[in-house]
């Protein structure tokens, strides 16, 4: 994810998919679990888990749900990017 001006904060690929599946283990759900939570596959999830893929923006809503945080949390960073 880019930054549209130099003061927003950004997340990569690779950040996001390791939240997500912290966040899953955390919540005690499997892959499979989570994924059909969401009417998507395992294997769908386990790639958004691996950064093989990135989520679509229009569905961080209901995977933050999924999570138990909120998208803003989920794309968070502490420091700015670059």
């Amino acid at each position: 994810f880019l930054p549209r001006s130099s003061n927003e904060v950004c997340v990569t690929e690779k950040q996001l998919g390791q939240r997500i599946r912290r966040l899953r283990v955390k919540r005690g759900l499997t892959a499979a679990q989570a994924g059909q939570a969401l009417g998507i596959s395992k294997q769908a999830w386990n790639q958004w888990e691996t950064s093989e893929r990135s989520p679509r923006i229009s569905s961080l809503n209901r995977i933050s749900q999924v999570l138990g945080t909120t998208p803003a949390l989920l794309l968070s960073q502490e420091e700015q990017c670059s």
